[in-house]
């Protein structure tokens, strides 16, 4: 049903974001650095504008633009399971 497949794709989100979190305790300044990365490309900002903004690469944005992508498609996979119950 609909529960199992939203508990599916939350356990698929929890496993593609897992390699990018920290392994606990208090967040570290790249955790930080990552997390404003990741939100800024999530609200539009373009991976060029971020890379003058943060000082990394395109490459090194790379990672987090996917990451986006990833969550971006998880969401609308998970609308469209929800509107089909």
């Amino acid at each position: 049903g609909a529960a199992s497949n939203s508990q599916n794709i939350t356990e698929l989100w929890q496993t593609v974001t897992a390699a990018l979190e920290p392994t606990g305790g208090m967040p570290t300044p790249f955790h930080a650095r990552q997390t404003w990365c990741i939100e800024l490309l999530s609200k539009g900002i373009s991976p060029e504008n971020l890379s003058l903004l943060s000082g990394l690469s395109l490459d090194e944005l790379s990672p987090y633009s996917k990451r986006v992508k990833e969550k971006a498609a998880l969401e609308q996979a998970l609308a469209i399971d929800q509107k089909n119950v």
